[in-house]
């Protein structure tokens, strides 16, 4: 396991507890070809700039028939369509925005071959649940849950081909 982190006191912290972890860019951490199995950026690289080199970088230092899993809102779901300018994630920090169709055109070309989307997430409901439950303070709050199964229902359904939530995993598999 390795972490890259551009908070130093991140870094420093996942470090004092047994976690390896850069501190730095992607592009700066150097890591040698082929170096690992699986790549994982959940909400990271709406936030990263130099999307092609960005890109470049996680094709050399993904093994081949190694796993990358990109966790970003997907801007074809409806959600962001309908909410246009004003849809949540246009937020300072993000500097580029994607697509499940953008981010397998990308991967294609850095020599991805099979890709798994996921609309909504993919973890079951139950988990999301569980997770929500730690910040209840009183009975009330449990009304949440019914905002959070109706999101996650909706997150299944599409429209005219589309999701109707733009939440998106990918899991991209690179063949060379």
């Amino acid at each position: 396991m390795q972490g890259v982190e551009i908070s130093s006191f991140a870094s420093s912290h996942a470090n004092a507890n047994g976690i390896p972890t850069f501190n730095g860019s992607l592009l700066e951490a150097k890591f040698p070809d082929s170096h690992f199995d699986v790549i994982s950026l959940v909400e990271v690289i709406e936030h990263l700039e130099q999307p092609q080199l960005v890109f470049s970088e996680l094709s050399r230092i993904l093994k081949p028939g190694g796993l990358l899993l990109l966790q970003t809102a997907n801007f074809e779901a409806w959600q962001a369509k309908d909410a246009g300018s004003a849809y949540h994630y246009y937020m300072p920090g993000h500097v580029f925005y994607y697509s499940d169709a953008l981010l397998k055109k990308i991967l294609t070309e850095k020599g991805f071959d099979r890709f798994i989307s996921y609309f909504g997430v993919d973890f079951p409901l139950s988990a999301k649940l569980l997770k929500s439950r730690g910040n209840f303070r009183k009975l009330s709050d449990y009304l949440q849950w019914f905002r959070i199964g109706y999101y996650h229902f909706r997150s299944k359904w599409k429209k005219e081909g589309f999701p109707m939530t733009s939440s998106h995993v990918l899991y991209s598999f690179r063949s060379r």
